[in-house]
């Protein structure tokens, strides 16, 4: 995930932050699983974004 990346955290850290687990954001990144709408609020929150700018990179 990019926007991870951006925000200079590791997958254990943005698991930690967003209060989802690491294997969780692992399978997201990799396309193994998608993630709800309440997942992705979750996500946004914990890099300090909207939701609209989480997605703005997703084809």
């Amino acid at each position: 995930m990019l926007a991870r990346r951006k925000a200079g955290l590791t997958q254990t850290h943005l698991a930690d932050k967003s209060g989802l687990t690491q294997v969780s954001v692992s399978q997201i990144e990799n396309g193994r699983a998608e993630a709800g709408i309440c997942t992705l609020h979750k996500i946004a929150a914990a890099l300090d974004l909207k939701l609209s700018e989480l997605l703005a990179g997703v084809d």
